[in-house]
């Protein structure tokens, strides 16, 4: 099924508070997950993925294994 995946950019270490307000939001049901980039490190904390810049070209290899064991 397709979802909104929402992606947030962190020029500072941030919480990313925004993205989870907008993930827990009832008003966007087909929001399940968010990726944030920034300078840290590769984590996972609330629906939320963390990636470091440099691993962006790894997206789209993440997004079809995610997607992939979601359907299993």
């Amino acid at each position: 099924t397709a979802s909104l995946i929402p992606v947030e950019v962190k020029a500072k270490s941030g919480r990313a508070k925004s993205m989870k307000t907008l993930i827990a939001s009832d008003h966007y049901p087909d929001i399940r997950y968010g990726m944030k980039f920034s300078k840290n490190n590769i984590g996972h904390e609330n629906r939320i993925y963390a990636f470091p810049y440099f691993c962006v070209f790894l997206l789209k290899r993440f997004m079809a294994d995610f997607h992939a064991k979601e359907e299993k």
